[in-house]
């Protein structure tokens, strides 16, 4: 074989019978040569671990029953991983349904006790006027119901803060997430639009006011599953409003997935149950307890009576805690025990019942002027502008809902004299443009929504006991 190899090669067609014969010979030899050569590799490997099993006929049963045990103990853990995360699956929708049950049920009551007086238009002209009075309504129920709607913890607030650095870095994934945050916080109002369906494919609507729950919580009928989806999904609309630009934007449609991410379950149902209807967002936002105003910020000798802490109670908290500091401590004790009644609703309903309470609780100042809100019956409008509220001081209490420059509008405070009593703090602050920035958060203070001044009596001689003081 060796010498067929190393026999030269005759380039060009065969002239001879012998050369054609070598031809043959040359190609048998290469194909045997290169077998050689792979048999030799596998020797130098040594042997595999299918050929160990090759070696006795015990060694080869005892490798093959090892195999298959071992085989068998895979494909088990591997059925258990599986059982296990399918049973994780079915334990989050559980508890997500169950929550959802609860919420329809919260929001029910509340849409029947708040929201449905406000959306009958049976007999009523429904024209551009009407709308807008009942834009306001429901905006003041829900800021009764809801102080909070944004859903964020701190650990979640940190989480943020470090996707902010590395959106400054460049990364084009964390300024997109940024992106979405800056849209929560700008959002004013929600619409829900529900899904469409095709004729005779829609779904049974539940009577949740005769639905019967069982002792666990359960309620004793089958959820209703549709046959085939809907022809098209159900999704927000919400409208932004920019501080800074004062111009109203409309984004979507936002899917259901994305809204349940940022606001409260409750709140959505409540969409649900009135639906093309714009809702308000509400207002009250809790902060960190270390989150702690700037030192050169506090006047510490000035104790915040009534904190909020990890509450959304940053309305009522911070009335009750000014009419503590003014002498009414009784009005003041009254006030905050309505806390969990203002815990659900939005703005414009919050601060309807707040002047309702502030005439019942307080009456020597239950009476306010509104600024920056137009009069139904009036054509102007009351304007306080931030260098007002800093320069022109008083000692009745002035109830602030601030827009910030990043468009957050979910945090009031009341001004008394040169302070600002902010619910989340253990004291009082320092009326001035820096303390306004610093309650506002990143880029500071925009401009005044809205603002509440108590400052007439209700039916009684009594006056205000507090007189006015200079504190810093």
């Amino acid at each position: 074989m060796e010498r067929i190899l190393k026999a030269p090669v005759i380039r060009g067609p065969p002239k001879t019978q012998k050369q054609v014969t070598d031809f043959f010979s040359r190609e048998q030899a290469l194909a045997r040569k290169k077998l050689q050569d792979s048999v030799a590799r596998r020797q130098e490997r040594g042997p595999d671990w299918y050929a160990n099993l090759k070696n006795n006929p015990e060694d080869n049963w005892e490798g093959k029953m090892e195999l298959r045990r071992k085989q068998a103990r895979a494909k088990a853990a591997g059925a258990a991983k599986r059982a296990e995360k399918a049973a994780q699956v079915a334990a989050d929708l559980e508890t997500i349904r169950n929550q959802d049950k609860r919420d329809r049920s919260a929001a029910l009551n509340l849409y029947n006790k708040y929201y449905k007086a406000a959306f009958q238009t049976k007999g009523k002209i429904v024209g551009r006027s009407h709308k807008r009075q009942q834009l306001a309504t429901v905006a003041k129920l829900l800021e009764k119901n809801f102080h909070s709607v944004p859903v964020l913890t701190p650990e979640e607030e940190q989480e943020w803060a470090d996707v902010k650095k590395l959106a400054d870095k460049g990364n084009r994934k964390r300024r997109a997430e940024l992106k979405e945050q800056k849209l929560v916080k700008e959002m004013s109002k929600m619409m829900y639009v529900p899904p469409v369906w095709a004729i005779g494919e829609e779904p049974k609507e539940d009577n949740d006011e005769e639905q019967v729950y069982d002792e666990d919580g359960d309620d004793n009928q089958d959820p209703d599953v549709p046959k085939k989806p809907p022809l098209k999904d159900p999704f927000f609309m919400g409208i932004t409003y920019n501080a800074a630009t004062k111009v109203h934007t409309t984004v979507g449609p936002l899917n259901t997935e994305w809204v349940s991410r940022f606001f409260k379950g409750v709140y959505i149902q409540l969409m649900m149950l009135e639906p093309r209807h714009w809702w308000p967002l509400v207002v009250g936002s809790a902060r960190d307890e270390k989150d702690i105003a700037p030192n050169e910020l506090r006047v510490h000798q000035i104790k915040i009576k009534y904190q909020q802490f990890d509450r959304d109670l940053c309305l009522i908290q911070g009335v009750a805690s000014s009419l503590y500091y003014c002498g009414l401590a009784g009005a003041a004790k009254a006030m905050t025990g309505l806390g969990p009644k203002f815990e659900n609703l939005t703005k414009p309903i919050a601060l309807k019942e707040i002047k309702k309470d502030m005439v019942e609780c307080a009456p020597c100042i239950g009476v306010c002027q509104v600024f920056n809100v137009r009069n139904a019956k009036k054509s102007t409008i009351r304007e306080l502008s931030i260098d007002d509220l800093i320069e022109k001081k008083t000692r009745f209490p002035t109830l602030v809902i601030p827009f910030g420059k990043d468009g957050a509008n979910n945090h009031s405070f009341v001004v008394v004299d040169d302070l600002i009593f902010d619910s989340t703090q253990s004291c009082a602050l320092k009326l001035c443009r820096e303390s306004l920035d610093w309650i506002c958060g990143e880029g500071g203070i925009a401009s005044i929504d809205v603002a509440l001044r108590f400052n007439r009596g209700y039916r009684t001689k009594e006056k205000l006991p507090y007189q006015e003081r200079t504190h810093w």
